[in-house]
Formats: C-alpha cells, structure tokens, sequence
C-alpha cells in the first residue's frame, strides 16, 4: 500500500502551471475505479456519516474528480472544480492508532469536497486531526502523508494519530511512503512538543522538535520508500524550470534507469522497489492506478490524465470534469467474468508476466495511442475555449463526455487486438 507523489508549482514548468502527480501502488488485484460527484446544497444541520464517525456536512460540496476503491466512501486522490488536488502515502508513527477514526481517504474526500484553495484543505486536515485522529485503514491502523496543491501553492502534511506537522512548498516536493519533515516544519499542532517531551522521545532543553526523528517507527519506510522519495527529487530537481506532463509521466515511469538499482520490469530482477512497481505472482503489488494533473485557474475545461497499472505500459487517458465518465471507467462488473477497462488491464499486466515476449508489442500499441490522445486532448481543449466563451456549458459536457467514450473505445480495441488471455486457472477476479 502507499503513494508515489509529485508536486511542480509553476517556476518550475515550462509553461508556468502548477503539475500534481502520483502512483497508486496496492495490491494488484484491489480495483480502483474512477468517480465524478458533482456538488450540491444540503440543509443547516446535516451529518455526513464516514465509515466510522459522523461530522457536520457542508452547507455546499464541489464537483470532484477521485479514484476510489470499489465499495469504499473515501477517496484515494483526485481534484475539484476549484483545481484542489490531493493525495496521500502511509508511514508509520509512535502515535499510529487503530481505533475508530477518520480514515486517510475520508479527509481526502472531505477536502475536496469542500476547499477552494490548498492552504484551505490543510486548514482543515489540521482540525479534523485534532478533533478525530486518523488512521490509513481499520483494523491496520497506520499513519497518512498528505500532499495538496492549486493553482498557485502546495502543501505537505505529515500527520501521526492526532498530530501532524506541515511544510509550505516552494518549488518542486515529492512524497513517498516515510517521513521527511524533521526539523525543517513550518507549523506542528499545539501541545505536541510536550506531548513527546513527557513521554521522553524529546529532550526539554528548547530545542526545534525533529518530527520524523521523533516518531517514526521505520525512518527509511517499506519497500524503498526513502530510495523512492530520493529518486524521484532527483529527477524533479534535474528539470526544474522544463517539467510538463511528459515529464511527470516518466517520472511517474522510472525504474531507476541507469543507476546501480535499476529495476527489469521483464523480469522483476532489481536492488530496490521503483517509482513504477509491477506486480509479479509471488509479490502481488503493484502500481494500480497513475494521476496527473495540471492545475490552470484559466483552463476552459478541468483535465486529468489516469492510468489503470504501471505507467511504464499504460495509457493516461484524457478525463475531463466537465463531462459525464464512461461507464468502464466508473464500474466494475461483478457478476461473472470481469469487463471494466481497469480489470481488462488488470489481465493485460497478467498475461505479460506469463508472456513477456509480448511486452514491446505492448509498450508500441500503448505509445502510439497516448500520441494520438494527447493531440485529440489539446485540440479539444481549444473547442471548450470556444464553447466556454459562448456559454455553451452543455454543449461542453456532452463534447467532452463523446471524446472520452472514443478514447475508451479505441483502447478495448488495442485489448482486443493484443488477444488478452484469460487469467490463469485457478485465479478468482474478485
């Protein structure tokens, strides 16, 4: 379980946007699907019940574009109307509970539900920690690392228990699964420096707390998470002033090419784990979802780009907050044999574990569809320039909700194309 998660502001781009990015890495065979909910009025008083507790609903919600596990209230990342993005990583802390509280994904979708800028969302992640606590899952416990980004700032929020500590960006972060924040915080909740003073974690001679220092249970994280977090600041500090998409793709896409740890995704041989991890049959986890975003207040229509596995293999499709999703993207077929684009993938990542002669021809399929879905993206987007300066707002949903529907099309027909085998005997997908 954990995140991969990139964050640009805009002195770092080419073209002066603010980009947010991740890797969703679980277990292979855990779907995400993807959700568009669009905002709406409640009445004074309302609750909103979470999975484990209830708290007062917003007088008004955004619309939000979110991956989301199958059966779950809480969001893993996504963004809002108002270009709030978020995402989270898990560590583990002294303070890690597993009681009932707030899962990590209930804030993400608290904030974007209701914040129109990040330094808002982390206003009221803080709270909410304090007034709740949190954990990453239940009964597991673990502890969450929140990144939030809009147009113009971004945010890191390390949060253990009911405690947390943040850090305002300044160019470029990104966050994998373990803390960094040790000295180096802008702001910790009230009553923590005493908190670990009177347990004996910190010395009381007035010195600046070292959060990570002080509570981390594993300071270098699971699975290469330090490895990953170096790796993947390296590689956004080499093209600070020149990152774009493509950019965040490879980025996204490393295997630690040309360095002592490269990883063979062939094979699975490798020192460390990667930025992009593929799942094998003996080690079932993977990257099952990928997210890039460019946050643009000036932007006539809401662009997300989502893969369904490892970057390295997958297209990033074009989703657009302005139209209603495909039905393969947002549901799962559960009665049978699975047939949503995320477990066709799902299969396609499988059969190329049995098959990986077939990997180049995947690698070129894929390529030359992104290069097409990239160009129809960007001249799309010059028609909702048009169709937003005529106020032709259903005009604009039902344009972007067809070129979404075409790119699916033509993606089931690269599947179809690639002869997909059925799951081994034996393998439920469930």
């Amino acid at each position: 379980m954990g995140c991969d998660i990139l964050v640009a502001l805009g002195q770092a781009t080419v073209d002066g946007r603010t980009l947010f990015g991740l890797n969703s890495h679980h277990h292979a065979r855990q779907p995400q699907v993807l959700c568009r909910v669009l905002g709406r009025e409640f009445a004074a008083g309302e609750v909103i019940r979470t999975p484990t507790l209830e708290v007062p609903q917003a007088r008004q919600t955004l619309t939000v574009l979110a991956s989301r596990f199958q059966g779950r209230w809480g969001y893993e990342h996504g963004v809002n109307e108002h270009q709030v993005a978020i995402g989270y990583s898990n560590w583990h802390s002294l303070l890690a509970t597993i009681q009932p509280t707030l899962l990590a994904n209930d804030l993400v979708r608290l904030t974007l539900e209701r914040c129109r800028t990040a330094r808002q969302g982390l206003e009221l992640i803080g709270d909410l920690l304090i007034r709740h606590g949190h954990s990453v899952s239940v009964p597991h416990g673990g502890d969450a690392i929140f990144l939030l980004a809009d147009p113009t700032e971004a945010f890191v929020l390390e949060a253990a228990g009911a405690a947390w500590a943040c850090q305002e960006i300044q160019v470029v972060r990104a966050v994998s699964d373990v803390s960094v924040i040790r000295q180096d915080w802008d702001r910790i909740n009230r009553g923590l420096a005493d908190e670990v003073i009177q347990n004996g974690w910190w010395q009381c001679d007035g010195s600046k707390l070292d959060f990570s220092g002080t509570l981390s249970v594993d300071p270098t994280g699971r699975a290469s998470a330090l490895r990953r977090w170096g790796r993947a600041t390296l590689l956004l500090e080499q093209q600070n002033g020149h990152l774009d998409e493509e950019c965040f793709r490879r980025i996204l896409a490393d295997h630690y090419e040309g360095a002592r740890y490269e990883f063979d995704p062939i094979t699975g041989n490798g020192l460390a784990t990667p930025v992009c991890r593929h799942p094998t049959p003996t080690i079932p986890l993977g990257t099952v979802s990928s997210f890039i975003t460019t946050l643009n207040p000036e932007a006539s229509a809401q662009l997300a780009w989502c893969a369904f596995g490892p970057p390295c293999l997958c297209v990033h499709f074009p989703v657009f907050l302005n139209g209603e999703l495909p039905t393969v993207l947002t549901t799962l077929n559960t009665e049978g044999t699975p047939t949503s684009l995320w477990w066709r993938t799902c299969r396609l990542l499988e059969t190329l574990n049995h098959h990986p002669s077939r990997w180049k021809t995947v690698r070129e399929s894929m390529g030359q569809l992104q290069t097409q879905l990239d160009q129809e993206a960007d001249e799309f987007m010059v028609q909702a320039a048009e169709l937003k300066q005529r106020e032709a707002s259903a005009e604009l949903s039902r344009q972007a909700h067809l070129l979404m529907q075409s790119h699916v099309e033509r993606y089931e027909a690269i599947l179809d194309s690639l002869a997909v085998s059925p799951a081994p005997a034996g393998v439920a997908l469930q």
